[in-house]
């Protein structure tokens, strides 16, 4: 027996019902609009959403199986990069990433005094050839893509590369990329003009060097999905004068199906520019890279599981390269586990749970077209209206990109102090008494130490004055590395500035930071008052029967264990009269009292409850869950109560701002502490 068919309904249909069902709510409701200020319908039919009818987004993956298992070694020594670049590679890793030092990627000396502390930051420290060939050491070339990311160093750093494999179809194998508007906007500055630079990289043409286009500077400044794309495409537009760009970076969002999305819209915007320009599109990498701005240092091991959401929106946008942060990587240097953990977490992905085996997965949904086509038109906007400021160097010059991406991360971080972006274990179900997992730096100063004394022993290694910078070939280039130039010595002989002379391109730099960090302050504030063994306590005074105040007591419970603070609950007797608050031992330690209770109980019973308690404990603060107007009593008093015995310092409610109530909270029992400390110095 067939089961009977659905009759078809057209959309029209379908709204007026939708719109008879909310009654005098309108439509709009079910609309929603997010932090990236992409709007999403509540459905998607063939009708609303865009055509994207193009062969590089649809054949994602057409000459590969799958994506590869890339690890990100950024440890400063070469000699222990080399040891866990190994390590991955034996555990299931099959491509590696080696991000250049900032005093490298920036062609700085390191011997000088301004390169203290950017020797071993964010990278390993390449001073000479030889420690390309302890880096590569012992890591099959011919099986294993590796990437150096050398930022506007790339053509000194590829000389380094063919030096260290002399045969040539080695070095070509290790790809070298340059992004130097990257380099600009992480670090405020370039070693020389983007002139100077992408006429070295045309010039000398090293086979390894190749054009990469990265969001990570404007993402872990807190950029939105939109930003990031637009930014990076105005990057690849500037990159299109030299040659074609070949390496692009994306990273994930909080929202799985826009990290696909913006995947796939990084692909059809590369193509589109790439075509524009006369440049070829087809040798593509998208590496695709979880998010470090979205770790957490609290209740870190939360991060696994936003990292197995990231790492499944990369790979079934189709990214041809992913690296998985591990768990632990915003505490400083991770372990052998937390590395092991990210690797794993792509092959379940990849190996067990198939993502792999369907090229564009996402193909042939309404929702996530329509999505990605949104993305793409909103990115190309931003990049028009960058170069309509002279390109993204000029505009990263006038600081108009730093005021587009701080206006996006404060709106994000509004969001997660009101709590309507929720991370879990930080702003909302956090960890009681979770103590602080330990990490060494990421950057030991051991190994800045070792990368110094190496550019010291090469420091005799002189260059020649000729021939000219402007006749300067790859093999002069190539020859230096050889006879143990290093890497700064090379950059400032492609300079055309004197040496010391100010960088001709300078910027603000963008400020790195991480979506938890003002949650993770308050609670480090917490921690530090509970230094002396004495944790801020929070006291829930629930008002009533059961049913009138748990959800408000589960709600305030919840709010202050986000700050660190330690909570008790007591619960009030039947009786109506509020006397028995001052009879409980656990007022007489707190540092807070938080009513809990219906808006029909707190008419009745919040004033008398906080004139009980502000009589019997004067400096305690007192806290309502929920709207402080539900206080008002239905019937006025006879005679009205004293204002200050009725005073409360803070109400808590959905979609207050957690954070600042927090600060306060904790800034009110510092003062309360101080001031009880000078009492008893006084008295003794």
């Amino acid at each position: 027996m067939s089961a009977p068919l659905f009759p078809p309904v057209d959309l029209a249909t379908w709204r007026a019902r939708v719109e008879k069902e909310l009654g005098d709510k309108p439509f709009e409701k079910l609309v929603q609009k997010t932090l990236e200020g992409v709007t999403v319908e509540p459905l998607y039919t063939a009708r609303v959403a865009s055509a994207i009818d193009d062969p590089g987004l649809r054949a994602s993956r057409v000459t590969r199986a799958s994506w590869l298992v890339t690890e990100r070694v950024s440890v400063a020594d070469p000699e222990r990069a080399n040891r866990l670049a190994r390590e991955a590679l034996a555990d299931g890793a099959e491509a590696l990433v080696f991000p250049l030092d900032a005093a490298g990627r920036l062609g700085v000396d390191r011997r000088s005094e301004n390169a203290k502390d950017l020797v071993g930051k964010d990278g390993v420290a390449i001073v000479t050839a030889a420690d390309v060939t302890t880096l590569l050491s012992g890591i099959d070339l011919g099986a294993t893509p590796v990437f150096l990311e050398g930022g506007a160093s790339a053509v000194p750093l590829a000389a380094l590369v063919e030096a260290a494999f002399p045969e040539g179809a080695l070095a070509r194998r290790v790809v070298v990329t340059m992004d130097a508007l990257g380099t600009l906007a992480r670090d405020g500055e370039l070693p020389r003009s983007l002139g100077d630079l992408r006429d070295e990289a045309k010039r000398l043409a090293l086979p390894s060097v190749k054009a990469a286009a990265s969001a990570s500077a404007f993402h872990q400044a807190g950029a939105s999905a939109v930003l990031e794309l637009g930014l990076m495409l105005a990057a690849m537009v500037e990159s299109a004068e030299v040659g074609p760009v070949d390496v692009v970076e994306v990273f994930a969002s909080s929202d799985a199906f826009l990290t696909i999305a913006k995947v796939r819209a990084a692909r059809l915007l590369h193509r589109k520019v790439m075509v524009a320009a006369g440049q070829s599109a087809d040798g593509l990498w998208i590496v695709g890279r979880t998010s470090p701005r979205r770790l957490a240092q609290r209740d870190p091991q939360s991060n696994m599981i936003r990292v197995t959401e990231e790492a499944f929106g990369l790979g079934v946008g189709g990214v041809d390269a992913l690296v998985t942060c591990a768990f632990d990587e915003a505490l400083g240097e991770s372990d052998a586990m937390a590395r092991r953990m990210a690797r794993h977490t792509q092959l379940v992905l990849r190996d067990e749970a198939h993502l792999a085996r369907v090229i564009d997965p996402a193909g042939g949904s309404y929702y996530l077209d329509a999505l990605t086509d949104d993305l793409a038109r909103r990115a190309w906007d931003v990049m028009r209206e960058v170069e309509g400021e002279g390109g993204l160097a000029a505009a990263l010059a006038s600081g108009s990109v730093q005021k587009k991406v701080e206006a996006a991360r404060e709106a994000r971080q509004s969001a997660i102090a009101k709590r309507r972006e929720v991370i879990v274990g930080v702003n909302e179900f956090a960890l009681p008494q979770e103590q602080k997992l330990a990490r060494p730096p990421a950057r030991s100063p051991e190994d800045r130490a070792k990368a110094v004394e190496r550019a010291e022993r090469a420091a005799g290694v002189a260059l020649p004055l000729a021939p000219a910078r402007s006749d300067l070939t790859k093999s002069h280039l190539v020859e230096w590395a050889k006879s143990g130039a290093t890497l700064g010595a090379m950059a400032e002989r492609l300079s055309s500035r004197p040496s010391g002379g100010a960088s001709p391109e300078r910027a603000v730099k963008l400020e790195l930071v991480r979506d938890a960090q003002r949650f993770e302050a308050i609670r480090d504030e917490a921690d530090d008052l509970s230094s002396g063994g004495t944790r801020p306590e929070v006291v829930l005074a629930c008002l009533g029967a059961p049913h009138e105040f748990r959800a408000r007591e589960a709600f305030a419970r919840r709010f202050f264990e986000v700050g660190g603070l330690r909570v008790v609950s007591i619960d009030s007797p039947e009786a109506i009269a509020t006397k028995w608050m001052v009879t409980r031992p656990e007022l007489s330690t707190a540092d807070v009292v938080c009513l809990c209770s219906s808006d029909e109980r707190y008419s009745e019973q919040g004033l008398p409850a906080i004139r009980t308690i502000r009589s019997a404990y004067p400096s305690v603060q007192i806290v309502v869950a929920g709207k402080a107007a539900a206080l008002s009593p239905k019937v006025p008093p006879a005679r009205p109560g004293d204002p200050q015995l009725e005073k409360i310092d803070l109400e808590i409610f959905l979609g207050c701002d957690a954070l600042g109530a927090l600060a306060s909270v904790l800034q009110r029992v510092r003062q309360r502490r101080r001031r009880a400390a000078a009492t008893t110095r006084r008295l003794a």
